[in-house]
């Protein structure tokens, strides 16, 4: 259940760390017979998936913890890869290389912002860190310009209680 979940959340260990590779092979199964579907989580790191199910769990701690997971798979459809894209290095110390394609919906969302001017280029590039220190000041991050979990979460998830929307791809 999610309040055994959220028991050995708490505690750590090895029984919590069970649970987190149950995500992990429970991502990657549903990577490999979605239909479409290159890279469900294209940026999203286990500690965000596993932050994300917590919130859920914390509210329902008599639901099924693989019923929880299950809504999350289809909570991040919309804005899964559907095909391959490059992985580029990203300015940070200990910041994940992140998806060109996801640089371009992250390029999209800042210019709609009004962050970004010209058009997404999927390269991230000076613009680019520009923008993203723009974005973390309004958002009141730490300005860094880096596409850290917390900003890329905030850029794609403006409120609360929003729905991952679809993200535009880039042009090939």
């Amino acid at each position: 259940t999610c309040g055994r979940f959220l028991e050995l959340a708490k505690k750590g260990g090895r029984e919590f760390y069970m649970f987190a590779g149950f995500v992990h092979g429970y991502l990657s199964a549903a990577n490999a017979l979605n239909k479409q579907t290159y890279d469900l989580v294209p940026w999203q790191s286990n500690k965000v998936l596993i932050n994300s199910i917590a919130k859920v769990c914390a509210k329902h701690k008599d639901r099924r913890f693989g019923e929880i997971l299950r809504r999350l798979v289809l909570s991040l459809a919309p804005q899964r890869l559907t095909e391959y894209s490059d992985l580029l290095k990203v300015p940070g110390d200990g910041v994940a290389p992140v998806y060109r394609e996801v640089v371009f919906r992250m390029q999209t969302q800042l210019q709609a912002r009004g962050h970004y001017t010209g058009e997404p280029t999927s390269q991230y590039d000076e613009a680019t860190v520009a923008a993203m220190k723009l974005f973390q000041a309004q958002a009141q991050l730490p300005v860094t310009g880096h596409a850290d979990q917390a900003t890329i979460q905030r850029l794609f998830y403006p409120r609360k209680a929003a729905a991952p929307a679809a993200q535009p791809t880039a042009k090939k």
